[in-house]
């Protein structure tokens, strides 16, 4: 229990600042409210007719025409004049001014209407005036005369206009003003010194006593009792500090253990995670390549249609080794999404071809509508996470149904309700509009009540314990899956009654992409990527690549009309994998080597000169990371022999791109300090493979 202070250290401290304050600033609201304001306008008035009443004597004398300008001249070149007019009021002309481009002019013939209106205005005025215009900070004198004309027959009424600035004012208050603004520091600065010293004995003090004992205890690792004779606020702090060291001591050495295993216990969670996702993808890098070429041989439709199954179940398949690190990414708050281009409506329809075969087993229909009028452009977005939530909806949807079946409909949704996930438009390929649409995953199942609903998307949950029992499952595909909608600026929804199905939709808005169009890529080839001092890229890592257009420029390139052959090195410790990578890039005329380790590599560079290096992360020898900085250094040496400083600007060094099983960031962070300029995980389908390889190749062309 917190004891209350005997004596208020805040009457001690407040009570001599809160007096000396009042009486300051009492002092100087008076003196600059009551005295620089009327000191200001009374000099500036007795200034101004002062010169007046000189310069009317000297006219009076001899009103020539000399004698007028040179006087007023002679004013006008006093620092505090910006301006003097002499006019004759019967003809309303200028007789003489320091303006020499308005003496002897019409009233009518000046054209600047500022000094034209100033003059207009004295002409009408008729009485003596003094004003000031607060904008311009200038003061401003009519003063009306008569003199005798030089025949000395008539009387000619004058008015001569005198503008005068703040200037020597200043100065003058200046002067005034110092040794009083020097009374007044020197005053605050007695009163900060009493302040301090004040402030040092009563409060200084006894904290520094505070903190002195913390950082003992903090490097000695035990409790530090402070001695203390006050009983002011400051007495109670270090009290109740001296009390609460002495029960935390008790638990330090308990705390610094419990540290140390959540340390140990995330680094081996990271390292399990890297491990297994490796071993687990490598495997399948050869089911998903080598379906993915034989695909390309068979001829039969019942054949090929086998042979898309395999390889859409592999993809599958890779997707729940993803769903594996998306529980632990999502609740680490690093859940990344990418921008590839897709065909929405594809996508859709290859996962209900996935899923058919498990809606036939239970004698259910699985239909898929598609409800635009015209079938939607391609959009740009994370294929993969979508098609992740897809699977998990519709498998889920006939997992809980017994009879009837499942319907997948795509429709138009409100955009204005949703938010986009575009990036920059000017950075991402042939944006034309986003497109907002929804997917309903409607079933004839079991349903759902109102209860169960409210708790339908929490980790770990399902409807019951028997629906754990009956159909099995983890609980967490619906909240990883409501989870990517909203990391993707889009929601998840259900509507469902028992015994009557239930209904799951996705909002979502995307960019869609048009190819009708000749635009550019998202980076042309001549764009080179920054190179800092050790040849590591900056910002080149998973940048959208649109297969069209890619596509579209090769078959123009000297690559595409056969003038020129690509030479590609592969480096990877897996057969299988140069096997499938090899065969799919000679398929688009390119030479191939190959490599079995990043040794081997660094030996065939030596003796050959390639143009993109497809280069594995994980091998026995010398693994991707340590061959790839290898070959940078090889490269900035052969630069520095040439006289060269610096990386020139074009064609700094040879692309590598990295492939690995790993689909964590971490590795995506590693590739990018090694040296690597892209990254292509395994497994790879051969369009992601191709279309990265041909945008690296056409970017060295330039």
């Amino acid at each position: 229990m917190i004891k209350k202070p005997a004596h208020s250290i805040s009457l001690k401290l407040l009570t001599p600042l809160f007096a000396t304050f009042i009486v300051a600033s009492s002092l100087l609201y008076v003196f600059f409210s009551h005295n620089v304001n009327q000191l200001l306008d009374n000099f500036v008035k007795k200034r101004a007719f002062e010169l007046a009443e000189l310069l009317v004597i000297n006219i009076e004398t001899n009103s020539s025409q000399s004698n007028l300008i040179r006087n007023l001249n002679s004013i006008g070149s006093y620092d505090d004049v910006t301006e003097i007019y002499l006019l004759d009021q019967k003809s309303q002309e200028v007789l003489a001014s320091n303006k020499n481009r308005y003496i002897n002019k019409h009233l009518n013939e000046i054209r600047h209407q500022k000094v034209k209106t100033t003059l207009t205005k004295a002409l009408n005025q008729n009485v003596n005036a003094f004003t000031k215009h607060q904008e311009s900070q200038q003061h401003c004198l009519y003063y009306y005369f008569n003199v005798i004309s030089s025949d000395k027959r008539s009387i000619r009424p004058l008015v001569l206009v005198l503008i005068l600035n703040e200037r020597s004012l200043t100065t003058a208050l200046q002067n005034f003003l110092t040794p009083l603004v020097l009374s007044q520091i020197a005053a605050l600065v007695l009163f900060a010194a009493i302040f301090y010293f004040a402030t040092r004995l009563i409060v200084i003090g006894p904290i520094n006593k505070l903190l002195s004992a913390i950082a003992i205890g903090r490097t000695q690792h035990k409790a530090i009792s402070v001695k203390h004779d006050s009983f002011d606020e400051l007495g109670v702090l270090i009290s109740e500090y001296n009390e609460l060291m002495t029960s935390l001591h008790s638990y330090q050495s308990e705390l610094i253990l419990a540290k140390e295993k959540s340390d140990d216990a995330a680094k081996a969670k990271s390292e399990f995670l890297a491990t297994m996702t490796h071993e687990l993808r490598t495997p399948l890098n050869g089911v998903i390549g080598m379906s993915d070429l034989l695909s390309r041989e068979v001829i039969d439709e019942q054949q090929k249609y086998y042979v898309d199954t395999i390889n859409n179940s592999g993809t599958q398949l890779l997707a729940i080794i993803n769903d594996i690190l998306d529980f632990s990414k999502i609740e680490s708050g690093n859940l990344e999404l990418s921008n590839i281009v897709f065909d929405l409506d594809e996508l859709i329809q290859q996962t209900c071809s996935v899923l058919e075969f498990q809606a036939k087993k239970k004698n259910l229909h699985l239909t898929y509508i598609n409800a635009f009028e015209t079938t939607p452009d391609t959009v740009c977005g994370d294929d993969v996470r979508l098609r992740q939530v897809l699977i998990n909806l519709i498998g889920n949807a006939i997992k809980f149904t017994e009879q009837g079946g499942v319907t997948v409909t795509l429709s138009a949704a409100n955009q204005e309700a949703l938010q986009t996930t575009s990036n920059d438009p000017a950075t991402e390929p042939n944006i034309e509009e986003t497109l907002a649409f929804s997917i309903t995953v409607k079933d004839t199942g079991i349903g759902l009540s109102q209860d169960q609903i409210s708790g339908l998307f929490n980790s770990f949950s399902q409807a019951d314990s028997s629906t754990t029992r009956r159909f099995g499952g983890t609980g967490l595909g619906l909240a990883i899956s409501k989870k990517i909608c909203n990391k993707m600026g889009g929601e998840i929804s259900v509507s469902s009654e028992e015994h009557r199905g239930s209904a799951f939709t996705i909002l979502l808005t995307l960019p869609r992409i048009l190819h009708d169009k000749a635009t550019q890529p998202t980076q042309q080839p001549s764009q080179q990527p920054d190179v800092d001092n050790s040849g590591a890229t900056s910002d080149v890592l998973d940048t959208i690549k649109d297969p069209v257009e890619v596509n579209r420029r090769w078959q123009q390139s000297e690559y595409g009309n056969g003038e020129r052959q690509a030479n590609v090195l592969i480096v990877d410790d897996t057969f299988i994998n140069l096997e499938i990578a090899a065969t799919l890039l000679e398929n688009e005329g390119m030479n191939i080597i190959t490599a079995s380790d990043g040794l081997d590599a660094l030996d065939v560079c030596s003796n050959n000169h390639f143009d993109v290096i497809l280069m594995d992360c994980l091998m026995p020898n010398m693994d991707g990371f340590q061959a790839t900085e290898e070959i940078r250094k090889i490269e900035l040496l052969s630069h520095e022999e040439n006289g060269l400083e610096e990386l020139p600007e074009e064609l700094p060094r040879t692309p590598i791109i990295a492939l690995t099983a790993s689909a964590l960031q971490e590795t995506k962070d590693k590739c990018n300090n090694a040296g690597m300029d892209d990254f292509v995980p395994k497994p790879f389908n051969s369009e992601q493979l191709i279309t990265t390889v041909k945008w690296w190749l056409l970017r060295t062309l330039s």
